[in-house]
């Protein structure tokens, strides 16, 4: 495309979002109820591409005449996406920065991750000097100069959004990703990672999830920020791409039977922290958040296995989860038995690790059979033993041998490679 049809072509996209006020666009792309955007932006291209009061595109976006003859990017040249090619913008401001920045501290890896914190103001005497363990900190750019400010009915909306375009003002280089999250929210950085590299990055992509709660996915129109987020990027031509580990978590109280129940799908990203009970029993919110990170450091598996599903269900004409809800069986033959993740080890030397799960607490039911034969009740331990692989891709599966052990009251579980015409039973 020659310079003047890319103007061309530019222009036409930016009057179509002139056309609506920055009121209404402001708050249909600004990022709160999805937990995740991953919105690639050409940002190997000029960075300094003017800004004005009235909303612009933070990159040249051109419509392909063809999208069949789109010649193919030849990503076979490059690298694969690594955690250096990531830039995470973490939304906060000083009011919650003060309790919530655990969250993002635990997982934030410093001189390896990259991004920032946008703050609504510059940091007061309390919060200086600014720690090396937080992400480093922007302060966003001050929207009430905008010349629409009058108009819009929501301005914490607008500068979240915002964060986005002042992510691409700082002009970072070589970004291909750019994640945008609150700051109440866990980022499971390297399933990231793994996720991404099987998407094309120099094609424009946006990544997130659906809400666990009817209404967050269904409210009638386009009043909420994520709908009218998708409505604009797909006026653009962009489909939003639907990632399985992606959680916004809106629930409440114990989510372990969520968790237990996870897809066959990385771990992304959890949300909402501030509204669940701790994950781990007998610890509190940022003592679990440590310790899933731990075992998440060595295991790529959801750590919160083998637990019970638990929740509220009550009759509606419309449901308000996205799954069926239920409180925990009494029922000796129906009621799990629940492990917690303890701890996980990793032998270098012969490749395996060791996880441990521990029974949270005695069940105090009957067994299930009048004999009391085949009852899991006396087990109060299970260690599993695999192999440091990475996680298993389709059509892959293993076997494993079980080992109860009465004088410890422990079971060990030995993940292999099937036999040859071993039946699975």
């Amino acid at each position: 495309m020659t310079p003047s049809n890319d103007t061309k072509s530019r222009s036409s996209v930016l009057q179509n979002y002139r056309a609506l006020p920055l009121g209404i666009l402001g708050r249909s792309i600004a990022v709160s109820g999805l937990v995740l955007l991953l919105f690639y932006a050409f940002l190997s291209k000029s960075h300094d591409n003017p800004f004005s009061d009235s909303f612009n595109l933070p990159f040249h976006f051109q419509w392909p005449a063809d999208s069949s003859s789109t010649s193919v990017h030849n990503t076979t040249m490059e690298s694969p996406t690594n955690i250096s090619h990531i830039g995470f913008i973490v939304i906060s401001s000083l009011n919650s920065w003060r309790w919530r920045k655990a969250y993002i501290e635990s997982w934030w890896r410093p001189n390896v991750t990259r991004g920032y914190v946008f703050m609504d103001k510059e940091p007061t005497q309390e919060f200086l000097p600014w720690p090396a363990t937080s992400p480093p900190f922007q302060v966003n750019a001050d929207i009430t100069k905008l010349r629409v400010f009058p108009r819009i009915a929501n301005p914490l909306q607008v500068r979240m959004f915002h964060s986005l375009l002042d992510m691409y003002r700082v002009g970072d280089k070589d970004l291909r990703w750019l994640i945008m999250c609150d700051d109440d929210s866990l980022m499971f950085v390297d399933n990231l990672v793994e996720v991404l590299r099987k998407y094309d990055h120099t094609k424009y992509q946006y990544i997130g999830g659906i809400s666990e709660c009817v209404k967050s996915n269904a409210e009638a129109g386009l009043a909420t920020l994520d709908h009218m987020a998708q409505s604009c990027f797909a006026d653009l031509g962009i489909a939003l791409s639907i990632e399985k580990g992606i959680h916004q978590i809106d629930l409440h109280g114990d989510i372990s039977g969520f968790l237990s129940s996870h897809p066959q799908s990385p771990l992304l990203t959890l949300h909402h922290f501030d509204t669940i009970d701790p994950i781990f029993p007998k610890m509190d919110k940022f003592e679990a958040i440590r310790h899933i990170m731990k075992s998440l450091a060595l295991h790529s598996k959801p750590s919160a296995t083998k637990e019970k599903a638990t929740g509220l269900s009550r009759n509606a004409p419309t449901p308000f989860f996205m799954f069926n809800t239920r409180w925990a069986f009494n029922n000796s033959c129906d009621a799990p038995h629940v492990f917690f993740f303890e701890s996980i080890e990793h032998n270098p030397e012969n490749g395996q690790v060791l996880t441990t799960y521990v029974r949270a607490a005695p069940r105090n039911l009957p067994p299930c059979s009048a004999s009391g034969n085949h009852s899991a009740d006396s087990i109060s331990k299970i260690r599993v033993l695999s192999q440091a692989t990475t996680r298993k891709t389709a059509a892959v599966i293993e076997c494993c041998d079980v080992n109860y052990k009465a004088e410890t009251n422990s079971t060990d579980i030995k993940i292999r490679s099937c036999l040859k015409d071993e039946v699975i039973a």
